[in-house]
């Protein structure tokens, strides 16, 4: 799309999507606000034992162009996910989500309103991301979660994720001395409405993941080492 055009957005958004969750992205899709640039990036581990990435092609969705891409994985972690597809970002602002993740059409107004007025210090935007996760045993209940997250950060700046799991900007946003702050924007999160046995598959992956994170984080670095040795006690309890 021009830029020229009437519905034109600074804002690329950066999808990364597994196998497993390819039947979320179309209504993750429907929800976004048209003249954003989408980037989706579908993987899963590698066909041939090495790393393989490919464009897969572009398409246009209204007034959003949406490109797509296949990343073979040989060891996958998120926060290499994560810059791989950001790295491809073009415009102004990036929001980073997943295929089972979806906004609330009614906020569009915000990012198309609003990002331009933050000051340059202002790096990030921490966004309310909230959903709810079904009764895994019986008599169990519904629980309801919200936690805040930096998903929007200006592209330009050579902000990375970090994290093998439970990826982080933060901790490069605060290295460069900016600022990250609270917006309205809300995000829908569906991943946890699964059953059983798919939850246990998630939660042997992150804690496997964070392992590894923590293994190898030095000790004296106590931020991100306390960070990484708490995500890997919460999620090995849940």
């Amino acid at each position: 799309m021009s830029e020229a055009g009437a519905n034109y957005l600074d804002l690329s958004v950066c999808i990364m999507c597994v196998d497993s969750d390819k039947h979320y992205l179309t209504e993750c899709l429907k929800t976004l606000p048209q003249g954003c640039e989408v980037h989706v990036m579908y993987n899963g581990p590698s066909e041939t034992g090495e790393e393989t990435f490919e464009k897969l092609g572009t398409k246009e969705l209204g007034e959003t162009t949406i490109h797509t891409y296949r990343w073979g994985w040989v060891h996958f972690d998120f926060a290499t996910g994560r810059n791989k597809v950001c790295s491809l970002a073009e415009r102004g602002w990036i929001l980073w989500i997943d295929a089972d993740e979806s906004l609330m059409v009614q906020q569009h107004d915000f990012l198309r309103e609003k990002l331009n007025e933050y000051p340059l210090g202002v790096a990030a935007l921490r966004c309310g991301v909230a959903g709810i996760q079904p009764p895994m045993l019986e008599g169990d209940e519904t629980q309801r979660f919200h936690s805040q997250q930096p998903r929007l950060f200006r592209n330009g700046l050579g902000i990375q994720f970090y994290g093998r799991c439970h990826e982080q900007i933060v901790f490069d946003i605060n290295k460069m001395g900016l600022q990250v702050i609270d917006c309205s924007l809300m995000i829908h999160h569906r991943g946890y409405i699964i059953d059983a046995d798919a939850m246990v598959r998630k939660m042997i992956r992150n804690v496997t993941l964070l392992a590894e994170q923590v293994a190898n984080e030095d000790p004296e670095q106590r931020v991100t080492f306390d960070f990484f040795a708490a995500m890997l006690a919460r999620d090995a309890t849940n």
